[in-house]
């Protein structure tokens, strides 16, 4: 078999020192999230931009967080509603609020701070299809899944999308829609989005058709927060995950795939959808978030700084796009010019924390939707029982990596285990990750996801464990095969702003697993180191301003009505 190269401790990062100045320029360009009123609420910049010149007139939906006082304060305000977050924001509610009543809020001993409700969309890219679709028996091949893999059995994922329309091997256990205030429903989807998602990670072959997810054995719940044209609001999608987290016992929730995303406009301990993953990440949820589809400008420049909210959430799996050009090896991989790069605004977190494939993806189309019908380029023939839609994006990074991670869930209960939290499942997806060659750690993370090998590295995990002896080391190599070549992990860590080696785990020929160890400890999540060596962009990118990238992405966003 051929070896492919490559080190943990080869950070890849760009030396051109001409263009320090301008990375210095990049990270100026968003310094402090919030603007902070003399009583010491804070809020969100984007919320007095989206009043800043309104007239009296105007209201715009905000989110509201208080010091539990929330019904107080509601009733202070003529357009308050209730927001169902007990679990994951709790003392929060939503209201239309003008600019009087921003400037009674702003002097509100009660309230803590104020944040727009932000529209969210869906991660997938609008780039023209070009040759190659990646069918699922290539996606299975180049992320060395086997049949011999559990297959996802019994583990549970909240997918929080458009719904899922279902069909032959794809039916959710159970459906409720979050734009109608979570009521319970039949299971559909009307933009197409959710179930091309929900395939990806756990569509099951079927006589005659042998496509199927990663994790083909897994239970899909639909949590649909995006209308017919893949619309959303934060409000809905902190609903959500507030649903998931309280249910996840009767429902069986093990892991949160969210798709969607919005620009980042304030600091990611502010932002309320941010501060909703980091406690669904709390409860034992493995929370795995698009990083965005805003990685490339208008004149295909690469843009860095592109991160979306949730992606900056500490806790989550932020995953970038692949475009494995529709082969199994992994020589020819590139990350996809649309995947949003790192460093997250404000907080300057390394991220993503992995890429996975996303370019391309041939998975279930649901026929009446908007998706399927607006883009008859992109359906590929099926049967009488499955429709097929291949799309790209982050989206499909993110579900790819959601199966990965019900794979090892699997596998561990399977070995009689059920201690894993999403911190050891994050550290062993980015540790047996598999380099990207040519790109750095804000565009890749830790590298490409390595499903064959982070199953290897949970095996000889749980070897250990069971071992009477307890020894003190783990025998593994760090490299897969993947098609007949070996590819090396990067054997890297990506936590917080830093990359980490070395602090719980050692490599080499063998793998040091501290036995004091807090894997649930969120200090790990630390945001006071800084970066390694640095970062500074080749004389290839331009580099824009993330203050110009995000005004204009936020031009489109915000949502003001009368």
């Amino acid at each position: 078999m051929r070896s492919i190269s490559s080190t943990g401790a080869d950070l890849r990062l760009r030396t051109r020192f001409a263009h320090v100045s301008i990375t210095c320029a990049l990270l100026a360009a968003g310094v402090s999230g919030t603007t902070a009123a003399a009583s010491g609420v804070t809020i969100d910049p984007a919320v007095r931009r989206a009043l800043v010149n309104a007239s009296p007139d105007i209201r715009t939906a905000v989110i509201i967080r208080t010091r539990g006082a929330a019904p107080a304060v509601r009733a202070r305000l003529s357009r308050a509603r209730d927001l169902q977050s007990m679990y994951v924001l709790p003392d929060t509610f939503v209201s239309d609020i003008g600019k009087a009543d921003l400037q009674t809020l702003a002097s509100d001993p009660d309230v803590v701070h104020i944040s727009l409700d932000m529209s969210v969309s869906a991660a997938a890219d609008g780039d023209p299809i070009t040759d190659g679709a990646t069918s699922s028996q290539i996606l299975r091949a180049t992320l060395g899944v086997s049949p011999r893999d559990p297959g996802g059995r019994g583990v549970g994922i909240a997918v929080i999308d458009s719904g899922i329309q279902p069909m032959a091997g794809l039916t959710p256990v159970a459906s409720f829609d979050f734009t109608r205030d979570g009521q319970q429903v039949a299971a559909s989807d009307e933009y197409g989005h959710g179930t091309h998602v929900a395939g990806l990670i756990a569509a099951g072959a079927i006589a005659g058709d042998q496509m199927q997810g990663i994790a083909p054995l897994a239970r899909l719940v639909s949590l649909r927060v995006l209308d017919a044209e893949g619309r959303g609001l934060t409000s809905a999608a902190i609903q959500a995950l507030d649903f998931a987290v309280a249910n996840r016992r009767r429902l069986g929730i093990d892991i949160v795939n969210l798709s969607l995303g919005h620009p980042i406009t304030e600091a990611a301990g502010d932002d309320p959808l941010v501060v909703a993953v980091e406690a669904a990440t709390r409860a034992g949820l493995v929370v795995v978030v698009a990083a965005g589809n805003r990685g490339h400008g208008s004149a295909e420049a690469r843009v860095y700084g592109g991160i979306l909210s949730p992606a900056n959430a500490p806790s989550a799996i932020a995953v970038g796009a692949v475009d494995t050009r529709a082969t199994v090896t992994r020589t020819d991989d590139s990350v996809a010019a649309y995947s949003s790069r790192g460093p997250t605004r404000f907080d300057h977190q390394v991220k993503p924390d992995l890429v996975a494939p996303g370019h391309n993806l041939i998975s279930a189309g649901a026929g009446d939707s908007l998706l399927y019908q607006r883009y008859l380029d992109r359906q590929v023939d099926g049967t009488p029982n499955r429709r097929y839609l291949r799309l790209s994006g982050t989206s499909m990074a993110a579900a790819v990596t959601s199966g990965a991670v019900a794979l090892m869930i699997a596998a561990e209960r399977a070995a009689g285990a059920t201690e894993m939290s999403p911190t050891a499942i994050k550290a062993m997806l980015q540790f047996t990750a598999i380099d990207v060659p040519g790109e750095d750690h804000l565009t890749e993370g830790a590298g490409a996801l390595n499903a064959r090998g982070a199953l290897d590295l949970l095996k000889a995990r749980l070897t250990r464990r069971s071992s009477t002896s307890q020894p003190s080391t783990l025998d593994v190599a760090p490299f897969s095969g993947v098609g007949g070549e070996t590819y090396m992990w990067t054997q890297t860590i990506v936590w917080g702003n830093t990359i980490v080696w070395g602090n719980t785990i050692v490599w080499g020929n063998t793998i040091v697993w501290g036995n004091t160890v807090d894997e649930s400890n969120d200090a790990l999540w630390g945001s006071t180191i800084v970066w390694g060596n640095g970062w500074v962009p080749s004389s290839d990118d331009v580099v824009v301003s993330l203050r110009d990238v995000w005004s204009a992405a936020l031009d489109e966003e915000f949502q003001v009505e009368n």
